[in-house]
């Protein structure tokens, strides 16, 4: 079973992703938050699989607990949904160590996929935010690259490596099974959590920085 935290100002919402989550038939709530101040003790009591983050909470904001949750608890992912689709959000939260980002008109399947892959450490955008992964990269500041703090995941740092070995995205591709765009856009998301612009850039930061 995969162990959830909800994390909700909104009783009907959490209540609603109850519903979801039991039709998944492989997820379990392990624990709820309704307040930013109350979401450390709850996953610090309950050590999820993975914390369902809402970025607008009341008390501390889900983008300032991301970091904290990640740096205390790296075995535990967060998945954020969220009302916000600002392109400076959707960065931030894969910056700080985010595996999904979804919004809130997500599906109940999309939803239980993303959790699925993040506890497997695999990086979802929305549906409706994947034909604009080019955009978010566009937007970011490239005024210090690399500056961190990085929060790759195995899967990502394999990626490193094959580029690292100058392979193609179709050799990628064939490597873990998947199609070049979807290495395509992936690449495109670790891009943006190095705060680099291209593969190039990508190897020379991980080598300087040991992320490799």
């Amino acid at each position: 079973m995969i162990r959830v935290v909800i994390v909700d100002d909104h009783v009907f919402y959490r209540e609603g992703i109850r519903t979801i989550l039991s039709s998944g038939g492989d997820f379990e709530v392990v624990g709820e938050a309704a307040h930013g101040d109350e979401v450390m003790d709850v996953v610090g009591e309950v050590r999820p699989d993975v914390v369902l983050l809402d970025l607008g909470l009341p008390g501390r904001s889900g983008l300032s607990l991301l970091p904290e949750i990640r740096s205390r608890w790296p075995e535990v992912a967060v998945v954020v949904i969220t009302m916000d689709d600002q392109s400076s959000s959707v960065r931030t939260a894969l910056q700080r160590g985010a595996l999904a980002y979804l919004l809130k008109d997500a599906g109940a399947s999309e939803l239980q996929r993303a959790l699925r892959g993040a506890v497997e450490r695999q990086v979802t955008l929305s549906s409706s935010l994947s034909d604009r992964v080019p955009a978010l990269l566009g937007g970011q500041d490239r005024t210090s690259p690399g500056s961190g703090p990085y929060h790759l995941t195995p899967r990502e740092r394999s990626m490193l490596d094959h580029l690292a070995r100058g392979h193609s995205n179709a050799q990628i591709a064939e490597s873990f099974g998947v199609t070049p765009k979807t290495i395509r856009n992936q690449l495109s998301l670790l891009y943006t959590k190095l705060a680099v612009t291209d593969r190039s850039q990508a190897v020379l930061l991980a080598r300087d920085r040991g992320l490799g």
